[in-house]
């Protein structure tokens, strides 16, 4: 038995609920996703509502901030990454295929002159 059977059976049933609901009324597929942020007092840090749930995001120290939470640039991997592993359980779930762990790592290269005003040409070519 793989260690995430249980909660891939649990999420296998709700696609399959989820499948004839929008089956029967097109409409409901199509979802509002809702993000906010701004900047909390003289600290910088930027409550982050996402839905319903809020994360406090900051700059590194190096640009002023106190590393209170992630980066913008570390939220977006993050979700990246997050979304990565949520449609690989969707897939398993629908595949019936057993799964132990599933872990996603992406690393990027952030090019911070323009950041911090250096003149550039171009923009350089930064890979993710």
């Amino acid at each position: 038995m793989a260690k995430l059977d249980s909660y891939l059976a649990r999420k296998s049933s709700v696609l399959a609920e989820r499948r004839t609901d929008f089956q029967n009324t097109p409409e409901k597929a199509v979802i509002t996703l809702t993000a906010s942020s701004k900047v909390a007092g003289i600290t910088g840090a930027r409550p982050t509502k996402m839905g319903e749930s809020v994360m406090v995001t900051d700059a590194a120290p190096g640009l002023a901030g106190h590393a209170l939470g992630p980066t913008a640039p570390e939220m977006l991997l993050g979700a990246v990454a997050s979304c990565l592993v949520h449609t690989y359980l969707i897939q398993a779930a629908l595949m019936n295929i057993p799964l132990d762990h599933v872990e996603i790592e992406i690393m990027g290269k952030l090019d911070m002159a323009g950041v911090v005003g250096l003149p550039y040409d171009k923009p350089r070519a930064c890979r993710i």
